[in-house]
Parts: C-alpha cells; structure tokens; sequence
C-alpha cells in the first residue's frame, strides 16, 4: 500500500490543511497516515480540531493519537515522529512510505 505520512500537533496554522492534505494524496493513489501530537482529547474537545480530524477521516486517512513528550516542543514531535511511522500497527514491510507536510499544498 502506498502511504502519505503526515505529522502534526494543534497548531491551527497547519492543522487547518489536514483534511486537504489528505484528500490530495488519497487522490493520488496515497492512504493518508496522521500521526497527530497530543491526546485524542485536545484534539476532539475542540470544536476546529474535532472537524479536521474527522474530514480526514472521511478522506480515508489512518490516525495514530502520540500524545505528548515532556521537555519537546510539539512541532518537533510532529516532524520527528513521521520517521517512525514505520512502526505503525497495520504498516507492513512491503508498504511504501511518503513523507509530506499538512501545509504543502
């Protein structure tokens, strides 16, 4: 399967472009694969985050919820993290990973 890896934390300044992030690359052959920073809370308590995430949703993107790192900025978790998306639950060997960011349009 041929997946786009995108990290991200709450920062509305790129979490805005998450849902057409995702639907891009799933029109382009790609399943979207977000690893957002923070707990599914900060995310779904929130009445703009709540309605990214669940646009990407419908776009077929896949969700992995990292929390939070103490002592790391948010922002640096989001980019740091996408290297380790290998590690995903349901990402197999033979998968093929893009690494992209929400706000490249």
């Amino acid at each position: 399967m041929r997946r786009a890896v995108l990290g991200c934390d709450t920062n509305a300044d790129y979490s805005f472009y998450l849902p057409l992030a995702c639907l891009f690359w799933r029109r382009r052959g790609f399943r979207p694969l977000l690893l957002l920073v923070g707990d599914p809370g900060d995310w779904l308590g929130h009445p703009q985050r709540k309605l990214e995430v669940d646009r990407s949703r419908e776009s077929g993107a896949e969700i992995y919820w990292l929390g939070c790192f103490s002592g790391v900025r948010t922002s640096t978790a989001a980019q740091v993290a996408r290297i380790f998306a290998a590690g995903c639950p349901g990402v197999s060997d033979e998968d093929y990973l893009l690494t992209s960011d929400a706000d490249m349009l």
